[in-house]
This record gives C-alpha cells, sequence and structure tokens, in this order.
C-alpha cells in the first residue's frame, strides 16, 4: 500500500509491505547519523537526500521528519520546516511524542513560544515515559517558560533562547 506521504511527497510503508522490513532500527540510525554529519559539513542537499530517503522507506519514525526540518531550517525554510514536523502529530506511540517535542523545539527557535506550549503541553500530560515525552517536559520547564517571559503580549519573538 501506497500513498503520498504528509508533507514530504514520500511513501507511506506499513508493516504488511516486504520493504517495511528491508530497514533495521540500525539501519536507520545509521542513515540519521549520517545525514545529520552531511548536515554539520553544510552539506545539506546531501543530507536532503538522505533524510528524503529515510522518509521514503519509513515514513512511521520522526528522524526523518527531524532530519529533513533541520536541514529546512539551514536553508532559512522555517515554515517549510515547521510544516514538516506537523506530520508527526499522526505517527504513533513514541515517534509521535519525539516529533511533536522536536517541532516544539523548532516552535521556540522560530520565536513561536505559545504555539511551542500548544504543542508540548499535551506530549507532557500523556502520562508516557520515553525520550519524546522527556523532552517535552524539558522544554517546557526551562525553554519555554524563559521564551513567554519574553515574549510581548500579542507574540513576536522571544528575547533569548538560551542559546
Amino acid at each position: 500500500m501506497t500513498t503520498q506521504g504528509p508533507a514530504t511527497g514520500a511513501a507511506q510503508i506499513t508493516a504488511k509491505d516486504p520493504v517495511y522490513h528491508v530497514a533495521t532500527e540500525d539501519d536507520l540510525v545509521m542513515l540519521f547519523e549520517l545525514g545529520n554529519l552531511a548536515r554539520e559539513q553544510g552539506k545539506l542537499r546531501q543530507a536532503e537526500a538522505i533524510f528524503r530517503g529515510i522518509l521514503a522507506v519509513r515514513s512511521d519514525v520522526a528522524g526523518g521528519y527531524m532530519g529533513l526540518s533541520r536541514v529546512y531550517m539551514d536553508q532559512g525554510r522555517v515554515e517549510e520546516a515547521l510544516q514538516l514536523l506537523q506530520a508527526t502529530a499522526a505517527l504513533e506511540g513514541k515517534h509521535r511524542d519525539l516529533g511533536q517535542a522536536f517541532l516544539g523545539s523548532m516552535l521556540l527557535l522560530a520565536g513561536r513560544a505559545r504555539e511551542a506550549v500548544r504543542v508540548l503541553q499535551p506530549v507532557v500530560e500523556s502520562g508516557r515515559q520515553n525520550d519524546g515525552v522527556a523532552l517535552a517536559r524539558s522544554l517546557l520547564e526551562n525553554e519555554a517558560e524563559d521564551a513567554l517571559a519574553g515574549e510581548p503580549s500579542r507574540g513576536g519573538a522571544p528575547r533569548s533562547m538560551g542559546r
């Protein structure tokens, strides 16, 4: 079963498809690290290709969305990065939590603290225990609180993101 992926154009792969089993968790970690290395070296086209490849094979994990959104942010494509991360709300369990926490982080970087809180709060309140929930909690307790304190009431850029 193949359909257009949310905001990516990547194929949706289900557990019933033979290609689903081609990419193991270790494969995805290796590809994600390779994409991050390319991005850190300024090889944004290569990094984008790697993260798109991850999404083409496994659009049900957060890593591809997170990596590609970082590439977009590096390219100044902030709205595209945020739109891409919106797709993580459709993921399941720990991948949804991690993707939404990362979306909250990117919203904070974009100076949109109120939106970040609206994304992060449900993740923290889910009662689940995973890396995404821990990241969301940390962002709410540290970054979001500081950003909201510096954000004008009509919503503007915070004075400092602590970075």
